[in-house]
């Protein structure tokens, strides 16, 4: 299934939780892509990454972010929110939660117009 998804794309946006094993699962989401690519010798653009869900109030998110700020991607951090959280749950877009954070906001917008 995976190998037919990035077939099927030009570019692929990941989305790294912040958790103790976030940088692993993009190790190991890097290496399979890799592998995809020596099979198929196609890969998608892999050139930005959503970092979700920050609280810069926890060490955790800070090391995962100043570990991604030293790659070469171009990262979209978005900080934890619980009006964000809640539109999520709830299936529908964040500008319609009253009381979204600005700076989310911000994030999400840059981030669609990236992607456009």
């Amino acid at each position: 299934l995976e190998e037919n998804i990035y077939q099927a794309t030009d570019e692929i946006v990941p989305v790294m939780l912040i958790d103790l094993y976030s940088l692993d699962g993009f190790s190991i989401f890097k290496t399979l892509l890799e592998g995809f690519q020596k099979r198929k010798r196609y890969i998608p653009n892999l050139k930005a990454v959503i970092v979700n869900n920050c609280d810069s109030r926890k060490a955790i998110s800070n090391q995962i972010k100043e570990h991604m700020q030293k790659s070469d991607y171009k990262l979209f951090i978005i900080p934890s929110d619980q009006s964000f959280q809640r539109a999520v749950n709830a299936h529908i877009p964040v500008q319609y939660v009253k009381g979204a954070k600005k700076e989310v906001l911000t994030e999400l917008e840059a981030l669609a117009k990236d992607v456009q």
